[in-house]
């Protein structure tokens, strides 16, 4: 199996060369390396210059122009390459020998489209925390769609099919950011991918996770939102779903050979978005507890609190509203 690595970098020169060394040492070779600059002013460069003389397998480096961002340069990375499936690669990480050749043989043996992994979360010096991202616990492989839709999924933890990028990147819809920006190149892939094949989850720990102040996600100190209870916040969330639907509305319309599995897609998010309405109706300020609780009762009625790999918001979700519901809401 061809599975090509699609690497960005900006001014990386202190971590990146454990990495790279990191992929020279896999058991299963990549097919290629593809590295995309995105403006680096410091010794990048000459690191990957002096890697690309010395690699066992083709690289290339691309510096860009004027700089695309991190999830527009990982995409364009990921455009750039030729293998069958394609990695993510963060140039401040370290890979487990072990991280290609499993992927291979998980891909093969589940014909999934995207496998996700586990990540060791550990510090700048290596050091492993017992921290593990993507949080799940066991191996399974998912359906079309059998999955949590805004599960956040890291990139590194990512090998991925190169027909996921068939489908035109640069009309996605916006993420789940507080910018309201497009989607990063990891959840569209998620997007993307769980809609239209299966996923299979390993919980196999395939890469050292590096966080470190200049970290873009998942630095120490940097304090994660929290929305429980929060009709805002479903209403974010219903728009999401709305957009998410249209866009596989406009897929199906323009590329029949994905018509089938778009149109589910349709479906999926348009319940989807219905359901976070009437979650969001059970918090509502201006409603007695009598009505909260009746809509409460309807939506667990109707499916609302099936497991969440089953469009359902879930158990832990179940226990929350049914207590929120009978709690007195402060008029806002």
């Amino acid at each position: 199996m061809r599975i090509s690595v699609a690497l960005t970098t900006l001014n990386g020169e202190r971590f990146l060369r454990e990495q790279l060394d990191s992929l020279a040492a896999q058991t299963h070779l990549p097919h290629e390396v593809v590295v995309s600059d995105d403006g680096s002013t410091d010794r990048t460069f000459e690191i990957l210059e002096d890697f690309h003389a010395k690699a066992p397998f083709a690289v290339s480096i691309r510096s860009n122009p004027k700089r695309l961002g991190y999830a527009d340069n990982f995409l364009q990375a990921a455009a750039a390459c030729t293998g069958d499936f394609i990695a993510f690669c963060d140039q401040d990480d370290v890979w487990l020998r072990s991280k290609l050749a499993r992927s291979a043989e998980l891909l093969d043996a589940t014909g999934a489209l995207l496998l996700i992994h586990r990540n060791a979360v550990v510090t700048e010096d290596l050091v492993s925390s017992r921290k593990r991202e993507p949080a799940f616990s066991r191996s399974f492989t998912a359906m079309p769609l059998h999955i949590q839709p805004w599960m956040p999924v890291p990139g590194n933890a990512m090998v991925f099919s190169r027909s996921v990028l068939d489908v035109d990147f640069s009309r996605r819809p916006r993420g789940l950011g507080p910018a309201c920006v497009p989607m990063t190149h990891d959840e569209w892939t998620y997007f993307i991918a769980t809609a239209l094949g299966e996923t299979h989850f390993a919980s196999e720990v395939l890469v050292n996770y590096r966080q470190h102040r200049g970290s873009v996600f998942g630095a120490p100190g940097r304090p994660r939102p929290r929305y429980s209870g929060d009709p805002h916040h479903y209403r974010f969330l219903i728009a999401r779903a709305t957009e998410r639907s249209a866009f596989f509305e406009e897929l199906a319309r323009v590329d029949p050979a994905r018509r089938e599995r778009s149109e589910s897609a349709v479906a999926y998010y348009q319940t989807l978005a219905a359901r976070l309405e009437a979650r969001a109706s059970i918090y509502s300020p201006h409603a007695g507890i009598t009505r909260r609780v009746a809509r409460f009762a309807r939506l667990a009625a109707k499916g609302g609190y099936r497991p969440r790999t089953r469009g359902g918001f879930g158990l832990r979700s179940f226990l929350k509203d049914a207590i929120g519901s009978c709690v007195v809401q402060r008029r806002g």
